[in-house]
């Protein structure tokens, strides 16, 4: 999957092939507008708005206490973008807004987009002097409990995380599990997903208090949450427990180097019970030399910003597990769920 610019006639299409496209232009320049336009439509209550009644720029700002030039200004582009529709009775929501982007949607992202976004935004920031001075911002796990960002951080991944919990949880290579460790699980979506797959299986999430508080009342919200419960501590050095059947350590390793990493899955392994089963999903970086996929490519460039590390390949994955004392190593994609990495392995010893 790719963040590019797409013709919309023939001609458009030829100009692109014949090298005229100045795409530089598009991607470094519109990009930026097109990202803070869907974010503040989100953030405005414009898309709920329209999910109550279709309406104009003018009726719209009147109901939302909005400047009327702004939201015309808004609905133009998001109309240019497909997110809005017109027709009889002004705007009205598109197929992808009312799937993803409004209150109750199927498949929501109006968490991520209208208030996590904004974070990563920020972060994104700082870019350049990070890369100047090979600093990090370093404060995305650091802040206390009750700061808001967790909040937004841990409902922001919780949304993204059911986009593919479903495919992820059916390649974990584990048998009747009844017990599961899922480290820095926050948000408790994975855990979930598992416990609805595999029927009497309890979850304990790992976690610093302030996920842990959300991730709490994300899965007080969610059937099957209470099969989810949540343990504090610090991962390196809290005691984790053992007798595990299986265990996760979901999109944590890009916080870390290599030789952290093998540390803290040979900390899991001593949580597992002989032969059971460890599983890691991430964001997957390209291969060296190849294109891959832009998802774990770009948002390597966010981890370097907060963590300065970076995404893995899935090989490195995989070598991760063997070096923490795993065996059975192997990794997962799909074409269905772009980017995306499940590296596996198995505790030596029969369960």
């Amino acid at each position: 999957m790719r963040v590019a610019t797409r013709p919309d006639n023939p001609f458009e299409a030829a100009a692109m092939v014949a090298g005229i496209v100045p795409r530089p232009l598009f991607e470094g320049y519109f990009a930026h507008m097109m990202s803070r336009t869907i974010m503040a439509a989100v953030s405005l209550g414009i898309f709920d708005a329209l999910e109550e009644r279709a309406d104009d720029a003018t009726g719209l700002a009147e109901r939302l206490a909005l400047d009327p030039r702004g939201v015309d200004a808004l609905l133009i582009a998001l109309h240019s973008m497909g997110y809005v529709d017109h027709g009889d009775g002004g705007y009205r929501n598109g197929t992808q807004t009312r799937k993803h982007l409004v209150a109750g949607a199927a498949e929501p992202l109006a968490e991520c987009i209208g208030v996590f976004t904004y974070d990563m935004w920020r972060y994104m920031g700082h870019l350049e002097e990070v890369v100047r001075s090979g600093e990090p911002v370093g404060d995305l796990h650091d802040r206390p409990p009750e700061h808001p960002w967790w909040r937004s951080y841990m409902r922001g991944l919780f949304e993204l995380s059911q986009l593919r919990a479903d495919w992820v949880v059916r390649q974990i290579p584990t048998r009747e599990p009844s017990t599961l460790l899922d480290v820095a699980g926050g948000h408790g979506g994975y855990s979930l997903a598992m416990c609805r797959r595999h029927r009497g299986l309890e979850a304990t999430v790992f976690e610093l208090e302030g996920a842990a508080t959300v991730g709490r009342e994300i899965m007080a919200e969610q059937e099957g949450g209470e099969q989810v419960s949540f343990q504090i501590g610090d991962m390196f050095s809290g005691e984790l427990g053992s007798g595990y059947d299986v265990a996760m350590a979901n999109s944590i390793c890009h916080h870390f180097d290599p030789d952290r990493n093998v540390e803290l899955l040979g900390r899991i392994r001593e949580a597992l019970a002989e032969g059971g089963t460890i599983a890691i999903v991430e964001q997957e970086r390209p291969a060296e030399g190849k294109r891959g996929e832009q998802i774990g490519a770009l948002t390597g460039v966010l981890f370097y910003v907060t963590s300065r590390v970076r995404t893995y390949t899935g090989a490195e994955l995989s070598s991760f597990l063997s070096e923490a004392g795993f065996e059975a190593v192997k990794d997962s994609r799909s074409v269905m769920v772009p980017g995306v990495v499940v590296a596996s392995g198995r505790k030596p010893g029969a369960r």
